[in-house]
């Protein structure tokens, strides 16, 4: 009785649907699980996306940063994403936002920036050039900073972005305090105090758009001084670059200034904290900047900013290959938001194809097996029945074994095989009815021998 039940079970279970999901499950839910698991572990890799909002340190409001970073804001806006302006007193300020982390973009003017001494800050890219003025009374006689020895000369409060520059500039040239008096004014105060006399020299990180330009440029008997050896300081300083002044250029109408000089120019960089800024804003950071600054300006020519050059910051490895190769072409066919996504989706996709590919080329022996396996079953079932013959076994045991035969019978009819295995399907169907007839058979020779008997 009990390998009777045994033969029942294997007969209703043999191919049944569920029998078939089973043993689907058993292979295949281990896979989809490891697969689960490689996407599971490069999502855990993969960046989130990028936020709506940044940051941006800009200096004071009236500034010419403030000014370029609001043309910054009206075009990220139109990709969905909102540049908060935050007003600091200058470059140095920002330069301690971004290394701390409380903004993610600023402006930073080069020269201020010690090797090592921002190490979370990083440069995407120069941008507009900024001149560095310097104004003095014209008694005053020589060409080059060399001659302002022990004389008075405003270079701006400390902090202020004019300060680091003008003292370096003044001490290569042997002027420093023990020589030489050297005041903390800028801007309209260092103005007044040159044309009231109470200084002779100003120096001045200005745009020649600036309104205080033109102030300087009005005094009485003030000049602008020429630096003849301006391709020097550019080849010992490399955020420095010779910007030329032309003539009329502050005001075409009141000719300021009266002639043509040449000036030292820091550049403004577009700065960024390496962790808190998203990598995948770089690119499109950059695409803004080109449009507002690739057309050129008053000092700069068409084409040359955004630029990898005169920095003295670290340039982000993004912004290096941007500014090498351009835009992805992804970035140059697909909205931002869409290449980003597709970006994203590429990087969890190596590893999840790592995984799958082996699984699909594991398909077809797996097929193979599962399908085997649903045939080959019933083979273990056949030999035990057709052991049977071969021992001295009664009538009752034949008839078990004819019943178990013919609903395996009726079970092998409704199986759903691939038609390139119906071959070893029907092999099977022939095998059964071999069986079935060697069974009948040997019923038929008992069944007369007990007749015989009797």
């Amino acid at each position: 009785m009990r390998k009777k039940r045994k033969q029942k079970a294997a007969i209703q279970t043999g191919d049944s649907g569920r029998g078939m999901l089973r043993d689907t499950l058993k292979y295949w839910g281990p896979s989809l699980l490891l697969l689960l698991l490689g996407f599971w572990v490069s999502f855990r890799f993969v960046k989130p996306a990028p936020p709506r909002t940044i940051r941006m340190a800009t200096g004071m409001a009236e500034g010419a940063y403030h000014e370029v970073a609001g043309r910054y804001r009206d075009l990220l806006s139109g990709y969905g994403i909102e540049l908060e302006l935050v007003e600091t007193q200058g470059s140095a300020e920002n330069l301690a936002m971004l290394n701390s982390g409380e903004v993610e973009l600023g402006f930073v003017q080069g020269g201020l920036a010690a090797h090592g001494e921002y190490p979370a800050v990083e440069a995407l890219a120069s941008v507009f050039k900024e001149p560095l003025w310097v104004f003095c009374r014209s008694e005053i006689q020589g060409e080059d900073l060399g001659a302002l020895k022990g004389l008075r000369i405003a270079i701006g409060p400390e902090g202020s972005g004019t300060r680091p520059i003008a003292t370096t500039l003044l001490e290569i040239n042997g002027v420093n305090e023990e020589n030489t008096e050297l005041l903390p004014l800028a801007g309209r105060a260092a103005a007044r105090a040159l044309g009231d006399g109470a200084v002779d020299v100003a120096f001045a990180v200005l745009s020649p758009s600036a309104p205080v330009v033109r102030e300087f440029l009005e005094v009485d008997g003030v000049v602008v001084m020429p630096l003849d050896r301006y391709e020097t300081y550019c080849r010992l300083f490399t955020f420095l670059s010779a910007a030329k002044v032309t003539e009329g250029l502050v005001d075409l109408d009141a000719n300021l200034p009266p002639e043509s000089v040449m000036l030292l120019a820091p550049t403004a960089t577009l700065a960024s904290n390496a962790e808190a800024l998203h990598p995948a804003l770089v690119p499109l950071l950059l695409e803004v900047t080109e449009k507002v600054h690739g057309g050129g300006g008053l000092l700069e020519e068409a084409g040359v900013f955004p630029s990898p050059l005169f920095l003295d910051l670290p340039l982000n490895e993004s912004a290096r290959r941007y500014l090498k190769d351009g835009p992805s072409l992804v970035m140059k066919w697909l909205p931002f938001w869409l290449a980003n996504l597709l970006d994203r989706f590429m990087v969890m996709l190596i590893p999840i194809l790592t995984l799958f590919i082996p699984v699909v080329k594991m398909t077809p022996p797996v097929i193979r097996w599962q399908i085997r396996k649903r045939i080959y079953r019933w083979y273990k079932l056949l030999r035990d029945i057709d052991q049977h013959l071969y021992e001295d076994t009664g009538l009752d045991r034949i008839d078990e074994d004819i019943a178990v035969l013919r609903r395996m019978e009726v079970e092998v009819a409704e199986v759903n095989v691939p038609l390139s295995y119906m071959e070893e399907f029907y092999h099977m169907r022939v095998h059964v009815e071999f069986v079935m007839d060697r069974l009948l058979e040997q019923r038929g020779r008992m069944e007369a021998a007990v007749r015989d008997n009797s």
